[in-house]
């Protein structure tokens, strides 16, 4: 699961590089999946972190356990 926002991270990076740094004009418009890429690896990773330590949010910002 570390390897998800590691993921959401290099997409993201690689996505700012290929985006401003070295611009690819209108032929690089694909380039933009990279960040749809890095967007739903970032949710899935954030998706997975809450659901995998038995807890859910109450919605005032406290987690309480599932279980009860």
């Amino acid at each position: 699961m570390a390897l998800l926002p590691v993921a959401a991270v290099l997409s993201l990076t690689l996505w700012i590089c290929l985006t401003f740094l070295f611009p690819l004009g209108p032929a690089g418009s694909a380039v933009h999946l990279l960040l749809g890429l890095a967007g739903a690896l970032f949710v899935r990773w954030w998706g997975l972190r809450i659901a995998g330590d038995g807890r859910r949010e109450t919605g005032d910002g406290n987690r309480v356990r599932s279980d009860k």
